[in-house]
């Protein structure tokens, strides 16, 4: 393994003094990079330490799928050597976006707080900075993996645009639809939302990869009736 520089030994260091306090189930992958950790209870779940500029340190956590992943794959060609498989994840700092959930709502922005997005120094004792961002991990984090178990959890939430995640939405919940082999879902999503913008405008750049890629699907789901799609495209 390459020598770990500065930044990346403190980030690990953190790392290590969190996994002290995360449930049974989290592990140091040696396989992944050393701020990270990984969870495989619900599918596979990875929570990030990462130290930003301006001595800032935030969280990025997120779950993947293997069927997604090997949609995405088909879709969008293999990921570059040395990337994580595609997968749906927040931050941190973007917390107080996540509707419904209580612990943000504890630090608003206008409050004398950097919880979300903690103000430290290099030189900090890892253990006091596991301790300033556990409340975040027990409030926030833990709460995001256990809701997205699954893939309907995701894209019922890509659906809704509740905020718990970063994604381009609307293009993912199609390539779930097919990683779910959800044909009804994949036709209502699109005929319901054919004359929004911002959906339209995802339609007509995407519909002619997804038909190449996934001609039966997209034919069997739309009962043959791809003509509009392509059109649109064209």
């Amino acid at each position: 393994m390459a020598r770990l520089g500065k930044t990346e030994v403190f980030q690990k260091g953190v790392r290590d003094a969190l996994l002290e306090h995360l449930p049974e189930g989290f592990v140091a992958d040696p396989e992944r990079h050393p701020r990270s950790v990984r969870m495989t209870e619900w599918g596979e779940q990875d929570l990030w330490v990462t130290l930003v500029k301006g001595g800032l340190l935030d969280l990025r956590f997120g779950v993947t799928f293997s069927s997604y992943s090997e949609v995405h794959r088909t879709f969008k060609g293999p990921p570059l050597p040395g990337w994580l498989n595609p997968r749906f994840s927040m931050t941190s700092s973007n917390m107080r976006q996540m509707k419904g959930l209580p612990y943000p709502q504890l630090f608003p922005l206008t409050a004398e707080s950097d919880e979300g997005f903690w103000f430290c120094d290099m030189g900090d004792a890892p253990s006091s900075i596991a301790q300033r961002v556990l409340g975040c991990v027990q409030g926030v984090v833990l709460p995001f993996f256990r809701r997205f178990s699954s893939l309907q959890a995701v894209r019922e939430s890509l659906v809704h645009a509740d905020g718990w995640l970063m994604s381009e939405r609307m293009e993912k919940v199609l390539l779930i639809d097919i990683a779910l082999n959800d044909k009804a879902h994949f036709k209502e999503y699109i005929f319901s939302n054919w004359d929004n913008k911002d959906f339209s405008d995802t339609r007509d750049r995407i519909a002619p990869k997804l038909i190449e890629k996934f001609p039966a699907f997209a034919y069997d789901s739309l009962e043959g009736r791809t003509s509009g799609m392509e059109a649109t495209a064209g």
